[in-house]
Formats: C-alpha cells, structure tokens, sequence
C-alpha cells in the first residue's frame, strides 16, 4: 500500500467520483470543496488544481487521453 495523497482538512471533507489514467499514471478526484485535482502516481506523488468550482459529476464526464 503506498499513499499518494494525503491532506489535513475540516473533519466534513471528502472525496468522490475519482478516475484512473488509461495507463495509471495519474488520477483524477473531486473534493467536497467543488475541485478537480490530478495525482500523479510517480516515484514522487504531485497534486494539481485543475478545476476550482467544479459542478458535478466532473469527473464522470471528463475523457482522458494519453500522449
């Protein structure tokens, strides 16, 4: 088991709605906190905001490609 995020937040945060990379190399989550965030799966997790005020299901609806 490896930890790639981890967070100190208000006792009601959550997550949801999270998808894979078609080959794993990243996830992407919404938070309670209506954000989209990319979590890259490296040797060194990174966490980036991609949406500030998602509606959702964000996640769900977003495709993914890989280059």
């Amino acid at each position: 088991v490896r930890t790639l995020l981890a967070v100190t937040v208000p006792r009601d945060y959550s997550f949801s709605q999270a998808a894979w990379s078609p080959d794993g190399k990243w996830f992407v989550v919404q938070d309670s906190a209506a954000r989209l965030l990319l979590v890259t799966t490296g040797a060194h997790p990174r966490t980036r905001l991609l949406v500030d005020g998602a509606t959702s299901p964000a996640v769900t609806a977003a495709s993914f490609t890989t280059h």
